[in-house]
Order: structure tokens, then sequence, then C-alpha cells
């Protein structure tokens, strides 16, 4: 009845080592699927960030333009207008810009927490599939060792019977010679 339950035991180690071997497979391609993510956020933050910098440069020579033209100018109505809407329209954009880099911010912000998370749990993955993996390693080393105890224990056991076996035979070859010579 051992074998069966031994047989047993290492089925279900082995399930229980696929069942984390897979875990881990799936932690590693989610981490490399948000580190992915990760690269593409921080690179359009980057380019956000360069964009808003760019328009702030081409918002202040624009404002310092139209002060340079003004002076010791009097202004008409509608330039005055076309110059206040410019200077609005790149305001508008500015707070658009600012926005959109806020929430790429926000979003590599949101990642780079997601990405530690999914990395904690892959090293946690990969190190109950190293338990798993060494539990079978030690169910199969005990079944070797109770195998060869098996084996020494049969082999102990056709040795005595055979040394029993030459006892009597001897015994039986003692009777028989001292019953000839009676």
């Amino acid at each position: 009845m051992a074998q069966p339950s031994a047989q047993l035991t290492i089925y279900t180690a082995r399930q229980l080592t696929l069942l984390r071997t897979r875990r881990s497979d799936q932690a590693r391609i989610l981490f490399k699927k948000i580190s992915s993510e990760l690269t593409h956020a921080v690179t359009s933050y980057t380019q956000a960030l360069n964009a808003l910098k760019s328009h702030q440069n081409a918002w202040a020579e624009t404002q310092d333009r139209i002060s340079e033209q003004h002076k010791g100018h009097i202004l008409k109505g509608q330039h005055f207008r076309q110059d206040h809407e410019t200077l609005q329209r790149m305001a508008d954009q500015a707070i658009r810009l600012e926005e959109k880099a806020a929430a790429d911010h926000k979003a590599v912000e949101n990642l780079i927490l997601m990405a530690t998370q999914i990395r904690h749990d892959l090293m946690m993955a990969e190190q109950k599939e190293k338990q798993a993996q060494d539990f079978v390693k030690k169910i199969q080393e005990n079944e070797k060792k109770a195998r060869y105890n098996r084996d020494e224990q049969e082999l102990s056991d056709l040795v005595m019977a055979r040394h029993s076996a030459s006892q009597t035979k001897e015994r039986t070859k003692k009777l028989i010679m001292n019953k000839l010579k009676s």
C-alpha cells in the first residue's frame, strides 16, 4: 500500500510544480508587458515635457516680439485684439500641454507602482516554484532511499536465507553421516 501513496505524492508534487511554473510564466509575461507600457509612458511623458517647454519658449518669444512691436506705437484696436487672441491661444495651448504632461506623469507613477507590485509577485511566484521543485526532488530522493533500503533488506534476507539453508544442509549432512557411522 506504500507504493500507490508514494506515486500519488510524486504526482501531486509534480502537478504543484507545473502550476507554480505556469504562475511564474504568467507573472513574467505580465511584468514584460507592464515594463513595455512603462517605457512607452515615460517616452510619452518626456515628449509632453519637451513639447511644453518648446511651446513655453515660443510663447515667451511671441510675447517679447509683440512687446517690441508695440513700443512707441499707438495700437489700432484690431492689432491689439489679434495680438491678445494670439497670446490667449498660446496660453490655452500651454494649459493643454501642462494637463497632458501631468496626466502622463500620473500614468508613469501608476505604472511604476504596478511594475513594483508585479515584480514582487513574480519574485514570490519564482520562490514558490523553486520550493515546489525542491519538494519534488526531496520526494524523489526519499523514494530512491526507500527503494535502496528495500533492496538492501531483500539482499540481507536472501543472504540470511542462503546462510540458513547452508546451515540446514550442513546439519542434515552431519546427521546423515552420524547415522551412517552408527
